[in-house]
């Protein structure tokens, strides 16, 4: 008898039901709700109908799983199912996601931002006052890197990104320019991630002429050639750049980079 006890079904958790939405709340950190996946989720409850599926909760009603699950009800006007998770955060929230839709770069900078990560912050205010460049060549410039990608966002994702105030005054200038001049950056071939944070690179580490090196990149662009490999494209617009300056004027990006790397 003892043993049948043991093995018999429980309720481990209360499901509640209810229309006042207002009573729920985003996590602080947490993602915001894409619109393809509420889109997504809509469509399938005009498909299928809803399936019971409670949304996760903590005591303060910040929702830990289901934001669009939640937001798609909310718009069709059906109830909310709900689990109440009493000590759940933000902990539990993104261990949670990983199991589902991967988190991009950028939902990791929005929620570092949010709760309060000053590196973030001003990480994601640059990216908000120039929206023409993307987060991966706005990491590549602000981490002083050409090529960002794979492995070189394990430190943005992670939450050790070092932005100082003073860094992020000093890029600025690179920024703009490669904003004023994205129309021609764009019509060269190749891995734009690498162009634009090698142009950045070049003006935050050399003391480049900017005007010269803009009229370059407007009336020259059709002479660099694809991005392969970053000396490749440092040397050709080193080229570029130097002729017919003299020797004293000239300027060796390609050399200057390759120092930088060892000394780093």
């Amino acid at each position: 008898m003892d043993s049948i006890k043991n093995t018999a079904d429980k309720i481990a958790f209360a499901v509640y039901e209810t229309y006042d939405y207002s009573k729920f709340k985003k996590m602080e950190g947490n993602r915001a709700v894409v619109n393809r996946r509420k889109t997504k989720i809509l469509k399938s409850i005009e498909k299928v109908g809803y399936v019971n599926n409670p949304i996760i909760v903590n005591k303060n009603f910040e929702i830990i799983d289901g934001q669009g699950r939640f937001e798609a009800c909310k718009e069709l006007g059906l109830p909310i199912q709900y689990v109440i998770d009493q000590d759940a955060g933000l902990e539990e929230c993104i261990a949670l996601n990983l199991g589902q839709t991967n988190w991009t770069p950028m939902d990791y900078v929005r929620s570092y931002a949010e709760q309060g990560l000053n590196s973030y912050v001003r990480l994601l205010r640059l990216l908000e006052r120039h929206p023409s460049i993307g987060l991966q060549v706005m990491y590549g410039v602000v981490t002083n890197t050409i090529n960002t990608g794979g492995a070189g966002t394990r430190t943005l994702r992670d939450g050790d990104l070092d932005f100082s105030a003073e860094w992020g005054l000093y890029i600025e200038k690179s920024i703009i320019f490669i904003e004023e001049n994205l129309e021609e950056l764009k019509l060269i071939k190749g891995e734009q991630r690498m162009l634009q944070s090698g142009i950045a690179w070049v003006i935050n580490n050399t003391n480049v002429d900017v005007k010269r090196l803009g009229k370059i990149i407007k009336t020259k662009y059709p002479l660099i050639h694809a991005v392969v490999h970053t000396d490749t494209f440092l040397t050709e617009l080193e080229d570029l750049y130097n002729k017919k300056l003299s020797a004293e004027k000239c300027i060796y990006f390609s050399t200057e980079f390759k120092k930088s790397l060892k000394e780093a």
